[in-house]
């Protein structure tokens, strides 16, 4: 019952944003998309070139606070092909916002007390997935702009499989993240 009252909301929403998108002088429509975007190479146990949407937020798992930039495909959660984490923490305290820097991507470990961000790569995250990255992962994430809409960046970074001996290295990463802190 929930999700019809949403969809019929989403819906009225919708309608009531064309309507006023229109000009008295021209019948066009303009939408704005959603500017956030990822995407990067991947090779290795995983290939080929990945984008989707971006956000960024601070999380609380326990009485531990993180950071996490997350980028993914599809429109539904059952439509993803992967799932892709950078996580900062995590530390008893809400972490500050990140700063415009170079930051070192390493282990769970290593990245505890925000010290830098691990990372997760889940590939197939609804049927068959493989996940890379938590125990031994090494690279970098570079924020380059931070403000109260989006936070930029790019990235680079190797990863094991968490459970075989499968590697990934992701190239060439860009990203563009709604800024949720």
């Amino acid at each position: 019952m929930k999700k019809r009252f949403f969809r019929i909301g989403a819906a009225l929403l919708f309608a009531v944003s064309l309507t006023s998108a229109c000009s008295d002088d021209d019948d066009t429509i303009e939408i704005i998309p959603d500017e956030s975007s990822i995407s990067f190479t991947i090779n290795g146990a995983v290939e080929g070139v990945k984008s989707g949407v971006a956000t960024v937020g601070q999380t609380q798992v326990g009485g531990n606070y993180q950071i996490r930039i997350r980028g993914n495909d599809g429109d539904e959660e059952t439509d993803q092909s992967y799932i892709l984490d950078f996580i900062r923490g995590p530390q008893p305290n809400p972490l500050p916002d990140p700063e415009p820097d170079t930051y070192n991507i390493s282990t769970l470990i290593e990245a505890a007390g925000g010290n830098g961000y691990y990372v997760s790569f889940v590939d197939r995250p609804f049927g068959d997935s493989r996940e890379f990255g938590g125990a031994e992962a090494s690279g970098e994430l570079v924020i380059t702009e931070i403000n109260s809409s989006f936070v930029e960046g790019t990235f680079s970074f190797t990863a094991k499989s968490n459970e075989t001996e499968e590697v990934i290295e992701v190239t060439d990463g860009v990203f563009k993240a709604n800024n949720n802190l």
